[in-house]
């Protein structure tokens, strides 16, 4: 009789990676970032960003740095 794989071990990886989606995504929510755009920032960073730096590329992050574009961007038109 053939043995039956056991799926348990998949089953709970496959949810501990949803928490940690759901998580981020809700996290991301809460602190009024778009999750879609914060994740492809991320993404496109992350190719070329040091392994050891890897903490700077959370959600609030990518908050910070459009929040000072932003500003940036109202400075430059109060000058006009």
């Amino acid at each position: 009789m053939p043995r039956r794989h056991d799926v348990t071990p998949y089953i709970t990886e496959l949810l501990c990676c949803a928490v940690i989606d759901f998580t981020l995504i809700e996290t991301a929510k809460m602190k009024r970032i778009y999750p879609e755009a914060s994740l492809a920032w991320v993404l496109e960073r992350i190719q070329d960003h040091p392994q050891n730096r890897i903490a700077k590329l959370p959600p609030w992050a990518y908050k910070d740095m459009i929040d000072a574009a932003e500003s940036d961007a109202e400075t430059a038109t109060s000058f006009d």
